[in-house]
Formats: structure tokens, sequence, C-alpha cells
């Protein structure tokens, strides 16, 4: 009675452990790097992103932002619940909210897609494709060539 308790425990633990593993690996995430150019021009060969299973490519939000494009970031809130984050450009002023997977301008919000946002390293990265949807740029990914181009659409730039 005792060794089948013990089993029984064994066999508990161990689908636990086989379903927490599953659901953490649902969104799989495979450091690389990928040649970025911004309007043109190649700024980095070697830019790091992370590739889901589909090989696309997440870009590290306040990297690209701040230091390749030159937005300010203003303000970080955190709740209990939810991480904010706001961007100016030289025009408009916009929100990513981490938590409630939101993001657009203060008076338009859109949701983002549930896989659109991974956390790695301490710094959030967004899918290539969704950044068009919040911040006045488009993205390309040329899966080919590693080629990630960024085209700006905001004065200044």
């Amino acid at each position: 009675m005792q060794w089948q308790a013990t089993s029984l425990f064994f066999w508990l633990i161990f689908l636990l452990f086989c379903g927490t593993l599953r659901a953490e690996t649902s969104q799989v995430a495979v450091r690389g790097y990928a040649v970025l150019s911004v309007d043109g021009t190649t700024l980095d060969e070697f830019y790091p992103v992370y590739f889901d299973s589909g090989q696309r490519p997440y870009l590290q939000v306040e990297n690209l932002l701040t230091e390749v494009l030159d937005f300010e970031k203003e303000d970080e809130i955190e709740m209990l619940s939810s991480r904010e984050v706001y961007f100016r450009d030289h025009k408009n002023r916009y929100f990513l909210d981490y938590s409630g997977r939101q993001a657009g301008e203060e008076n338009q919000k859109i949701k983002l897609e549930p896989s659109a946002i991974i956390v790695r390293e301490g710094n959030t990265w967004l899918r290539y494709d969704q950044f068009q949807s919040w911040v006045p740029l488009f993205v390309a990914w040329e899966v080919e060539n590693t080629l990630l181009r960024v085209f700006p659409k905001y004065a200044g730039r």
C-alpha cells in the first residue's frame, strides 16, 4: 500500500513537471542575430534578436526605439498587475503595457497577440511585425538573408 502511494505521488509529480515544461516551451525563443538596416543603411550586422519556432524575430523594444531610432523613453510605471513604458518620438507619445499586452498612442489602444511579447534577460522583446501597429515604423523581415529592414515613418527621421 505504501509503495503504491509513493508510486502514485511520483507519477503525479512527473505529470505536473511535464505539463509545466510544455507550458513554458509553448513559446520557444532561441537567441540569434540578424542584420539590421534602417532606411537602407546597415547599422549592425550582428543585431541581437530572439527567434520563435516559425523563424520570426523578436526585437528588444527599448534598444530599438531609444538607441537605434532616437525615441525618448519617458516613464516606466509598475503596478501590481501591470508594467507600462512610455516612449516619445518628435511628435507623439506611445505606450506599451507588457502585462496587459496592449500598445498604442494615449487615446488609441490596440491589443497585441498573446505570442507577440516575450521577456528574456530582463528585457522585453516584441515580434517584428507588431511594431507597425503602435509606433510609426515598418519592419520587414527577410528570412533568407536574416535581414531586418526598418523604415521609420515620422518627422525628424
